[in-house]
């Protein structure tokens, strides 16, 4: 199974900062696959999708992003993963406004979710999908109402 782990802050006070864009990236992958976010389990919001034919667990932890690695340690586990397969979403506040950076594997650089809460080992074996805060691309990651 691929997981999608989009990385947020729970709670109203969070629902639209930059630090959520992992949060809206799950929430709209769910919406476009008719997935419902609705267990909570590995301390997250989960759902499971099939996305190109593959079964894809979609989660958004309920931790502060820089406690999130329990988390994905828990699912990686759970599902005998390893974590090249799964696809780790934030933002990241280095990057030019209005991009968006891919990696096949690397480290959390400067951001604290990967330096404070998972092991570096396992961090960069993960992919990871990072985008910029800018306010102006935010509506591209909202539901559609």
């Amino acid at each position: 199974m691929k997981i999608v782990f989009g990385l947020g802050n729970p709670g109203r006070e969070y629902t639209s900062t930059r630090h959520n864009v992992g949060f809206m990236a799950v929430e709209r992958l769910a919406a476009e696959h008719s997935c419902h976010l609705n267990e909570s389990r590995f301390r997250s919001i989960t759902g499971e999708a099939i996305i190109r034919g593959q079964p894809v667990l979609l989660a958004m932890p309920q931790t502060y992003m820089n406690r999130c690695g329990p988390a994905l340690e828990e699912i990686l586990e759970a599902f005998s993963e390893p974590p090249e397969s799964s696809l780790i979403i934030t933002d990241d506040f280095h990057l030019p406004l209005g991009r968006i950076r891919i990696r096949k594997r690397g480290s959390s650089g400067t951001s604290r979710w990967g330096r404070e809460s998972f092991p570096a080992s396992r961090s960069e074996s993960a992919a990871s999908l990072k985008k910029s805060p800018s306010n102006s691309c935010w509506g591209s990651f909202q539901k559609r109402n």
